[in-house]
């Protein structure tokens, strides 16, 4: 059976700027997902859209939507539809000069994963009729276009995640699956050749009956093979919620964790965890700001420390965007308010800024820094305090488990919709 589908979005910006910083937004009415930088320094973004969609049975159909191109030039848009069920584009990499796209579509959402070369032409395009997105299908692609890809069974267990490596051509390599993960963070490439898969577990000591969380790391190579796994350990009694979104490894290869936790008086942090690549701690910190924030995207910055931004999604709203130094110190912060549902997609770096993609309640969105201010010239900081958290990591033993190999060919079309521009809309 082959499946017609329309695809994507060749997108580029265009605003009158009040500012020298950007500030815009598009009314593609649907979810934000993901962005990444090519090598000509044009943004691709990618989520979905239902500006071209209609009604089948009463109920909006939505579809995949992809945006490539410059800040200030206009868009040129592409779907991925097959005009009877909702599709969604959760995550873009860009690797080799091709495009690669994931996410979830057909009637029973099935994951799929899409090639394109420089050209927006299809290369290739694999969906799995027995797999399910865990959410949002987690991709990673290293420097020759190896896609490992992670998703669920519905007939396991909830806890096993199954991981497929495909290669530049299309090809499934292998699927393995991990037990015990309640919550995968991030899938990242290593500069040793690795793919890095980090996850939340929960555990407990069975004659303590005490619960802890542990945050393991798996390190895994082209062929499968893990090695230098460890997980690092923190008291749940201390601790009782833990989140973590971001991995980033330094140039030396040291490894920072980022997300958030709450103690045990309901208060949440900003955590940052560093080791080295072995998993030795080197250090691990509450980072207080009294604004229910949370890390969702970071890079690496010139010192080799990490600038991220942090939002307040579904509590009291805002975005931090801050600087910390390798060893943990907070060097400079921006605080931006904003509505309490707008949340942090990606942190990019555009050679002379940074800039933020956003969900602005089912809009895309950008929001530049440069020169330490935003859009209205804003330069306001919090008061951030540090509190360092006992946490120890270890070896981990683990494997992964074979699994069947479930990806097959499916037909995509490629769509050409009219052009857009975006409009200037600094958020507060």
């Amino acid at each position: 059976m082959k499946y017609l589908f329309n695809l994507i979005i060749l997108f580029s910006f265009s605003c009158n700027q009040l500012y020298s910083q950007l500030a815009i937004s598009f009314d593609n009415k649907g979810l934000a997902c993901d962005a990444a930088v090519n090598s000509k320094n044009e943004i691709i973004m990618c989520g979905e859209s239902a500006l071209f969609s209609n009604l089948t049975n009463g109920k909006q159909i939505k579809s995949g939507y992809i945006a490539i191109g410059k800040l200030g030039d206009q868009c040129q848009q592409y779907l991925l539809s097959d005009a009877k069920n909702s599709f969604r584009i959760d995550q873009c990499e860009y690797a080799n000069e091709q495009y690669y796209f994931s996410g979830y579509g057909f009637e029973d959402k099935r994951p799929i994963l899409i090639s394109c070369s420089k050209n927006m032409k299809i290369n290739w395009a694999k969906n799995a009729i027995q797999l399910q997105p865990l959410g949002k299908s987690f991709l990673c692609t290293n420097s020759i276009g190896e896609c490992l890809i992670s998703t669920r069974m519905p007939s396991s267990t909830a806890y096993y995640n199954f991981f497929s490596l495909i290669d530049a051509t299309g090809k499934e390599i292998w699927t393995k699956k991990l037990d015990h993960i309640d919550l995968l963070s991030d899938i990242i490439h290593s500069a040793k050749g690795n793919f890095i898969i980090h996850f939340v577990a929960k555990g407990a000591y069975i004659e303590e009956r005490k619960k802890y969380y542990t945050l393991p790391v798996i390190q895994v190579n082209s062929k499968g093979n893990s090695e230098n796994n460890f997980t690092i350990h923190i008291d749940r009694d201390q601790y009782p919620q833990i989140s973590t979104n971001k991995i980033i490894e330094s140039l030396n290869g040291d490894l920072y964790f980022l997300g958030s936790v709450t103690n045990a008086e309901k208060r949440m942090d900003l955590l940052v965890i560093k080791t080295n690549a072995m998993g030795e701690m080197l250090w691990c910190n509450a980072y207080k700001t009294d604004k229910e924030l949370e890390i969702k995207t970071a890079q690496l910055n010139s010192t080799q420390g990490i600038t991220f931004v942090a939002d307040s999604y579904g509590r009291k709203g805002g975005f931090l965007y801050g600087n910390i130094d390798p060893n943990g110190k907070i060097l400079s912060n921006i605080f931006f308010p904003s509505k309490p549902f707008d949340q942090a997609k990606k942190l990019l770096n555009l050679n002379t800024s940074d800039l933020l993609f956003y969900d602005k309640t089912l809009q895309f969105s950008c929001l530049e820094y440069k020169n330490g201010k935003t859009c209205n010239n804003t330069t306001t900081a919090i008061e951030i305090s540090i509190n360092p958290i006992k946490a120890i990591s270890y070896k981990d033993q683990r494997k992964m488990e074979e699994a069947e190999m479930y990806w097959k060919i499916a037909e995509i079309k490629l769509t050409e919709k009219a052009k857009i521009k975006g409009s200037e809309d600094c958020i507060n």
